[in-house]
């Protein structure tokens, strides 16, 4: 089995007068049936021929739509058929792939037509042996059978079958240590007969022969025959037990606990803890306030040792510098001597943290988390595009936290991006166009400003306009930015590139977020090549106009005296710099919390910004002010010239990229969902952390404990 990305072109057969779908695929020999998003059924007008049951990876079972008839050609190979409607991604399956007689070539991973008959596609005829489904187990599960893939963690089947089960130091992504015991059920196997063959009840399936004390369920695996009880009279008694022994000498600090809101051990404590305390000595005192590193602050008396950041730090930021000390009731959590939690992933041990005890020392105490509304979004500071959560108050951005995706970042993301967002509220920040007169910058409207860039354009010609656009534009504004390159004739256009220390974790060495996209529109050359020769052009007098769009020419190698002596600077920027001050013109821009838009992560990943925050005084949206600023050199009431329909809406901008892209063919803006779709096949970031240290861990653990 294989898999490889290819372009293939899919029809509706029956409608000759819808146009065909030029689309990036996924070609998967291990998928039976092909599928089709629900954005490509609604493009070809396909129509709902049945509904069909379909066993995921995970071994769930769902009812899909089956749909047809639909056309896919591959080069000079067609197949007629149909497709499950799921995902959002096409998926060429095994059926198609077969049908069309093409191959997956194992080295190059390119999908091709079948070598050993490359004109006219051939086929087997002959019985053939099915796929076979993911090995699943019977369990158990507060007295309903179900079905779960062998391998899978009891606590993960009890929550996929609507029990849930409180823990404190399981984490999926992390190895299982049980030492919480919050997890505690009754289990048990079946009766077994004289015969050594499991006893039947009345319903035909197997009676249970419950063990007498209760089990932990994070660190077993689902077995055949497994019987659980989630929600017992004992399973009850053991939680209140376990929490009782918890609060002992937890300090009442929830009124000033920064954790307060989501914290697990409130929560708990009043789903399964007791109304009274029958604990009467004095609390064990621990230290407060300390200082694990630079980004995280520690309050011992909260911390109720479930080892969550100890195991992160050592299982996925692969810096074992946590640990416990003394025994019992003054057990504490510190750092091993002579070192400090200052690597670039220690505020997600605050993430994880159930409690209170590790916090984050830019956040701390500065908003309760109730009052934020958070915004679904990713992170901008590199090309792994980490998937993230905004927490914002009355626009303004107190926090960023990782949110999952296993296709990106699992459920982590570095310190370097999650602080990066202070420079949207800085006093720099430009509030209203600029226009020069008279050898200084004066506030003026936008209309006024939008004129005095056409105007002062109009006397060069093309060749002597540059254009430097930003790896940090969205697909939208490097669209646009392309089109107003056209309506100029300019052919000088590149994006300035940016580089630093990469990891083998998520931390990308491109720290631009969408050099992806700036390369599939067409923006950005190999190797800066086009940058050079901006450079030169301005050094030799050959530029004679420079457009700014986000960058600071002064930071790519253009000296301040050649900026000087150009005739005409334009800049557009959200932060004012040691280079507006030669500009001609100044347009105030926005940041990545404060508008909508899409960028391609390192990975070929098409993920979509949404706003969070109001943009400060008159700064306008990126696309915007390019869209305007085409209209304006243009003299056209549209958009572009060659969009007569005109663009009125960021998702209008995104409708003729996707027209005109093949990878961006049948998507819109609004359809993007929240965990992105794969557009291209890429390798230019480090994968996901969680998979890999999970089953090095699982190994471990089997080591120790076989099963």
């Amino acid at each position: 089995m294989g898999f490889a990305y290819a372009k293939i072109e899919l029809r509706n057969p029956r409608r000759a007068d819808l146009r065909p779908m030029s689309v990036q695929a996924l070609a998967d020999s291990g998928a039976n049936w092909s599928c089709i998003p629900e954005h490509v059924r609604l493009q070809l007008e396909l129509e709902e021929a049945e509904r069909r049951e379909v066993i995921l990876a995970d071994g769930t079972r769902k009812s899909i739509p089956y749909v047809g008839p639909l056309e896919i050609r591959f080069e000079n190979r067609l197949s007629f058929g149909g497709a499950l409607v799921m995902g959002d991604q096409v998926l060429l399956g095994a059926i198609s792939m077969e049908d069309m007689d093409v191959v997956i070539e194992p080295k190059s991973r390119k999908l091709s037509v079948n070598p050993a008959s490359p004109n006219v596609a051939s086929g087997f005829v002959g019985q053939t042996q099915s796929l076979q489904p993911p090995q699943t187990v019977n369990v158990q599960i507060n007295g309903v059978w179900r079905q779960f893939p062998k391998g899978t963690r009891l606590i993960e089947a009890c929550e996929q079958a609507g029990s849930y089960v409180p823990r404190y130091c399981y984490h999926k992504k992390l190895s299982s240590p049980g030492n919480c015991r919050m997890c505690l059920i009754e289990m048990g196997m079946p009766k077994v007969g004289p015969d050594r063959k499991p006893q039947l009840g009345p319903d035909g399936k197997p009676e249970i022969n419950w063990m007498p004390r209760p089990q932990i369920c994070c660190a077993t695996d689902v077995s055949e025959g497994l019987g659980v009880r989630t929600h017992s009279p004992m399973v009850e008694e053991c939680r209140r037990g376990v929490m009782e022994f918890l609060l002992i000498n937890h300090p009442l600090d929830c009124p000033i606990c920064d954790q307060a809101g989501e914290c697990r051990l409130q929560e708990f404590s009043v789903e399964y803890g007791r109304q009274d305390s029958r604990f009467l000595e004095n609390k064990v005192k621990k230290p407060k306030n300390i200082e694990l590193g630079p980004r995280v602050t520690l309050d011992d008396e909260r911390c109720i040792l479930c080892s969550r950041c100890i195991r992160f730090s050592k299982e996925i930021a692969k810096d074992d510098v946590l640990g416990f000390v003394d025994r019992g009731s003054f057990s504490t959590l510190t750092a091993h001597p002579g070192k400090r939690l200052e690597n670039n992933y220690s505020l997600n041990t605050v993430d994880i943290c159930p409690v209170g005890a590790l916090t984050s020392s830019d956040f701390r105490f500065k908003m309760r988390i109730w009052f934020l509304k958070e915004t679904k979004s990713f992170c901008t500071s590199c090309a792994t595009g980490c998937n993230t959560l905004i927490g914002t108050r009355e626009d303004a951005i107190y926090r960023q936290t990782p949110r999952e995706n296993d296709a990106v970042n699992s459920c982590w993301m570095c310190d370097y991006g999650r602080l990066n967002f202070d420079y949207l509220q800085s006093d720099r920040r430009l509030l209203e166009p600029l226009v020069r007169d008279q050898d200084r910058l004066q506030p003026a409207t936008w209309s006024h400003a939008l004129q005095s860039v056409a105007a002062l354009l109009r006397p060069f010609a093309g060749w002597q306009i540059a254009i430097l656009a930003s790896g940090r534009m969205t697909n939208e504004e490097l669209w646009l930015t392309a089109r107003l390159a056209e309506s100029l004739g300019a052919t000088l256009i590149d994006i300035v590139p940016r580089s630093g220390p990469a990891d083998d974790i998520l931390l990308s060495a491109d720290r631009n977020p969408n050099t992806s996209g700036a390369r599939l529109l067409r923006v950005a050359s190999e190797s800066a090549t086009v940058l050079q020769q901006i450079k030169e052009s301005i050094y030799s007098g050959q530029v004679q106009a420079l457009i700014s769009l986000g960058e600071n020419p002064l930071e790519c190698g253009i000296a301040p005296e050649q900026l000087a002596r150009l005739p005409l600077y334009i800049a557009m920027d959200l932060l004012s710099n040691n280079s507006t001050s030669y500009a001609s013109v100044v347009l105030p821009s926005l940041g990545f919390a404060e508008k909508r838009g899409s960028m391609i992560n390192g990975k070929g990943r098409l993920q979509r910004l949404n706003r969070a925050v109001r943009g400060p005084g008159e700064a306008r949206d990126d696309w915007d002010i390019l869209r305007s600023l085409i209209q304006a050199i243009s003299g056209n009431a549209s958009a572009t010239s060659s969009q007569p329909a005109g663009t009125y809406t960021i998702e209008d901008v995104f409708r003729q990229m996707s027209e005109a892209v093949p990878e961006l063919s049948g998507l819109t803006l609004s359809r993007i969902s929240d965990l992105g779709v794969q557009v291209s096949n890429l390798d230019k970031t480090p994968g996901p952390p969680g998979e890999p240290a999970q089953e090095k861990v699982r190994e471990r653990e089997l080591e120790k404990h076989p099963q």
